[in-house]
């Protein structure tokens, strides 16, 4: 009875151990994000006066910045979310029971349609920035900015689904690591490059592109051998991707321009584009399980 209490008072100490070790490194990687924004809200403003702007323009285009590009870049990335958060306890369960193999087609698939996702997000705000920009906020003031930043869908959902594996896998502090190490070299960035004239605000989109790159490339670096899993064939198919879907977006773009119906021209080529898109990728799929 002695060495069963023992036992059970271990197991019980181990899981507790490892329960708040997760929850600390899961907790402080979620809190870095909104350390990130308050410190971005310190920096930029007060840099892009240093350039030259006056309190009002610097307020101004941190507006746009962060309460109109942002927001609709990331708007995307709510469904990569939602396959990270579904996939994570399904990952973890296979993880924790041995089944590599599975584990390994799961994470797969997983960054499969992150990928396929967040490609066809990028390409469509790269396309319809303007008409995006319109629609959501009626100026076409943050147009320019959202086609600077329609990497943001690609980026940041593969990184979501990247981190969920790891998390599954309880290799929770790489994220931590390295979204400590892209919140520090976005607001080196922002601090020194926002006051040249030649960039003024353009240095916050290198600062915020370089700490979802630098976050990515260390998740990248610790599931390599799922990516590389993937093989050539994925590329292929986003090449093929990026090729048809550019001339296509960009023609029913124009089409929607020429025809002049204003918001209902631009919804029918928004929506016959994402149509298109939607059979091209499934139609990719199914071959790939033929």
């Amino acid at each position: 009875n002695s060495a069963t209490n023992i036992s059970s008072s271990d197991i019980i100490m181990t899981d507790l151990r490892w329960f708040i070790q997760s929850s600390l490194a899961i907790s402080l990687t979620r809190l870095l994000i909104p350390l990130s924004d308050m410190i971005d809200a310190i920096i930029i403003p007060a840099r892009l006066q240093v350039a030259g702007y006056s309190s009002n323009e610097a307020t101004t285009l941190f507006g746009i910045l962060t309460g109109m590009t942002l927001r609709v870049v990331y708007m995307p990335t709510l469904f990569t979310a939602a396959i990270s958060h579904t996939m994570t306890m399904k990952l973890a369960a296979l993880w924790k029971e041995g089944q590599s193999s599975l584990f390994t087609h799961y994470a797969q698939r997983a960054i499969e349609y992150a990928w396929a996702w967040g490609a066809t997000a990028t390409i469509f705000l790269w396309i319809y920035h303007y008409e995006v920009s319109l629609l959501f906020f009626g100026t076409a003031d943050p147009s320019i900015l959202i086609k600077y930043f329609s990497i943001i869908p690609f980026l940041v959902g593969v990184r979501e689904v990247s981190t969920s594996i790891l998390w599954s896998q309880d290799r929770k502090y790489v994220t931590l690591i390295g979204t400590f190490i892209g919140i520090t070299v976005a607001a080196l960035s922002h601090y020194t490059l926002l006051p040249f004239p030649a960039l003024n605000i353009k240095g916050a989109i290198v600062g915020i592109l370089l700490m979802e790159g630098i976050i990515l490339f260390a998740n990248i670096i610790k599931t390599w051998h799922i990516f590389t899993a993937l093989g050539y064939k994925t590329i292929l198919t986003t090449g093929l991707f990026v090729i048809f879907s550019l001339p296509l977006g960009l023609a029913l773009r124009e089409l929607g321009r020429k025809l002049d119906w204003g918001l209902l021209s631009t919804l029918l080529g928004m929506s016959t584009y994402v149509f298109c898109v939607g059979c091209y990728w499934f139609s990719v799929r199914r071959r790939a399980h033929h």
